[in-house]
């Protein structure tokens, strides 16, 4: 090979070493895009599910307030309507745990 056939490959590959150069910076660079948007997408989508799990919880919340206000409607209709019945179940609960939680040596 003489030293013209050489010189003329070495450029060559110089061009395609730039050129490689080249694609690989818009690699890089549709790549750095391309997580920009997915990050974008991921958040978007994380923000909705946290609307969702608001909306339930909320809903949630609601619903045992709800019944924790029935029961409590329930127990002073029952207190009014039969007091000493009442006033028996408490005192039972009452021994109960006091039997339950007193200390024998």
């Amino acid at each position: 090979m003489t030293q013209s056939k050489k010189d003329a490959t070495v450029a060559q590959l110089g061009k395609e070493v730039e050129a490689l150069r080249g694609d690989l910076g818009d690699l890089v660079s549709t790549l750095k895009q391309l997580g920009v948007t997915e990050s974008k997408a991921a958040i978007s989508k994380s923000a909705e599910a946290t609307d969702v799990l608001k909306d339930h919880l909320a809903e949630a919340t609601q619903n045992v307030a709800g019944a924790a206000q029935d029961a409590a409607a329930s127990a002073q209709s029952f207190v009014k309507d039969k007091p000493a019945a009442a006033l028996l179940a408490a005192a039972t609960a009452g021994l109960v745990i006091g039997m339950a939680t007193s200390k024998r040596s």
